[in-house]
């Protein structure tokens, strides 16, 4: 069944690939042109990043070809790092490529090195061809992660044993694949209450354990232990909740554990922060690292602003290994001003920043609120976001009417001691705050927000100034997923490399 499954799935991906703009697929294109490929293993010779057609894989070879793969199409297709952690300037091809290997070789490589899992090498080396096709079509289809199953065909025959050395999601899964096509490893405790498997014909609406479902089902079941028993469900469609990508139709749950369509960059492994926010087209984003007297737009709409007092790049900025810095504000006359024409909140509105302060400018007795941004003009305020002299998040959603709407949480106060992400989300009904990832506070209403006249950065019309830094500003005329934003402050804070997501599935 497994292998069955491998054929039909990636002659699907195969059909339906075209070539990207970054790639192609003779020897130098993407998902197969590397030349710090592995030996490939194959009976004809080909290598793992020449892209010779493979007939047969050994299991020693699959993370080699894999990570080349991997690695060649995240430079062709996506917003590639130009070094990895640890590597010399130049050499992240080669870095990208260690790294891989040590993620795969760990859960993947594992289970293919394993004898009990019946690793079948003609099958990889298929599987390895087609993934070579779908990478030079910068992954235009999502991989399927029973795709990757179906190169095990399991030697553990009907009512053998298939205990798991540990109920682990590693120990669990290589039972689950020790035993043959069309059978599962069933888990039971025996009479000492110890936990044993059997191989034996699946039941397709029960599970024993996580990992006991159909490729199109979940094992719906609370704090598993052995012993316990789930349903298998159908997998969930975009919105439901998730928590992990093996409960979804999509294979992607966000970070706001809901599922979701997986986006362009789902197989990249280099994500910088501000490419995942310019894949959400915001309507304006200042990084906030000018120097002069203007501050740039890399939203790439041209609402450049001016640069007021002697706000100057502050270093380090709030973003894990980026080395673009931020904005510091002296409390005194420092701002960023710009004519807001063109920007349209009736569809909903999303708002993003990063911000520190020092100790003490908020919750001390006669200390100002510090104005984060607002909207307006000389004789009116639109939509302000604050931090108000007792220390707590204010925003006001003031709408075009007049009419306040406002949001404050003066029980969640942000520290001096770190950088905070502050969120902003409206779409149309349901108004959030959410800072570092937790939700402040809420709304429901129907309004359109004024974002008329000038954005402020730093400053009011009436005279208060921030003092602090500022960073990482972007402005989208609609709101945004929350696991969209919420991916956006991940990245933040681990940084931009990540694990090829096919190989997290197996760790």
């Amino acid at each position: 069944m497994r292998r069955v499954m491998l054929a039909g799935l990636l002659i699907g991906i195969a059909a339906s690939f075209s070539a990207c703009s970054g790639g192609d697929s003779a020897s130098n294109g993407s998902g197969g042109g590397s030349s710090n490929g592995g030996t490939g293993g194959s009976s004809n010779g080909g290598s793992g990043g020449g892209g010779g057609v493979l007939t047969t894989l050994a299991a020693e070879a699959l993370c080699d070809e894999l990570a080349a793969i991997a690695c060649d199409a995240n430079q062709d297709c996506c917003a590639a790092a130009s070094t990895w952690p640890g590597a010399e300037s130049g050499d992240a091809p080669s870095a990208c490529v260690t790294a891989q290997l040590g993620a795969c070789r760990g859960g993947l490589g594992k289970l293919a090195r394993d004898p009990r899992t019946g690793y079948d090498a003609a099958a990889a080396a298929s599987l390895v061809n087609q993934l070579r096709e779908a990478a030079s079509g910068c992954w235009e289809q999502p991989v399927e992660y029973a795709s990757f199953t179906a190169i095990f065909s399991g030697t553990g025959s009907d009512g053998a044993s298939c205990t798991p050395e540990s109920t682990s999601n590693h120990g669990l899964r290589l039972a689950s694949l020790s035993c043959s096509d069309e059978l599962a490893c069933a888990l039971y405790l025996n009479a000492s209450g110890e936990t044993r498997g059997r191989c034996e014909a699946r039941n397709a609406s029960i599970c024993s354990h996580p990992l006991d479902c159909n490729a199109d089902a979940w094992c719906d079941v609370a704090d598993w232990k052995p012993g316990v028993t789930g349903q298998c469900s159908p997998l969930k469609a975009n919105g439901w909740d998730c928590s992990g990508d093996s409960q979804c139709e999509s294979q992607y749950c966000d970070a706001a554990g809901r599922c979701a369509a997986a986006g362009a960059t789902r197989m990249c492994l280099t994500r910088p922060y501000s490419a995942e926010v310019e894949v959400d087209a915001p309507w304006l984003y200042f990084r906030l690292n000018d120097a002069g007297t203007s501050v740039s737009d890399s939203s790439g709409q041209g609402h450049h602003g001016t640069l007021l007092g002697d706000a100057m790049p502050s270093d380090p900025g709030a973003l894990a290994d980026d080395t673009n810095m931020a904005m510091a504000f002296d409390g005194v006359d420092d701002g960023v001003e710009l004519v807001t024409d063109g920007l349209d909140a009736s569809a909903g509105l999303a708002i993003e920043l990063w911000f520190s302060f020092p100790e003490p400018t908020a919750g001390t007795e006669g200390v100002p609120a510090l104005p984060l941004l607002n909207f307006g003009s000389a004789d009116h305020i639109g939509v302000a976001l604050v931090l108000d002299a007792s220390g707590a998040v204010y925003v006001n959603l003031r709408d075009t009417l007049g009419e306040d709407h406002e949001l404050i949480n003066p029980d969640k106060q942000p520290s001096h001691t770190s950088w905070h992400h502050l969120v902003v989300n409206y779409d149309g009904f349901l108004a959030e705050t959410y800072l570092d990832g937790s939700r402040l506070a809420s709304l429901e209403g129907v309004f359109v927000p004024d974002v008329s006249g000038s954005l402020r950065v730093g400053f009011t019309e009436s005279g208060s100034h921030f003092v602090g830094n500022l960073d990482e500003i972007a402005i989208y005329p609609r709101a945004l997923p929350l696991g969209r934003l919420l991916e956006h402050r991940r990245i933040a804070r681990q940084g931009p490399e990540v694990t090829w997501p096919v190989f997290g599935w197996f760790q």
